[in-house]
């Protein structure tokens, strides 16, 4: 985000494959003091739209974004509109979770 490095989990929201949730962290703190920003916002076809909380009550920003090729590009907002950063992220798979299960004969 701009010069900011963020790692940032998303997930569809259970209820509502169109609706995602999740948060992100600014790398060294820079941002929150390096606790989680929470997201919340839809999805259609390939175009994103999160809101953002860094208190979990009030709106703190705005991210819109266009997903090509596994990389949303897009502009990140600030709640008033001052101030407004490119970013880009690049999406990676959740790791699988080995499950083991047993067997009955």
């Amino acid at each position: 985000m701009g010069s900011d490095k963020v790692r940032m989990h998303i997930q569809p929201k259970p209820e509502d494959r169109d609706s995602v949730e999740g948060y992100y962290v600014v790398a060294g703190g820079k941002r929150n003091h390096g606790k989680k920003i929470l997201l919340a916002g839809e999805v259609s076809k390939n175009k994103l739209s999160m809101e953002e909380s860094e208190d979990g009550v009030d709106v703190s920003g705005q991210w819109d974004g266009e997903l090509k090729d596994k990389v949303i590009r897009g502009v990140w907002q600030s709640d008033d509109g001052k101030v407004s950063k490119d970013f880009t992220l690049e999406l990676l798979s959740a790791p699988i979770k080995q499950v083991k299960s047993k067997i009955s004969k």
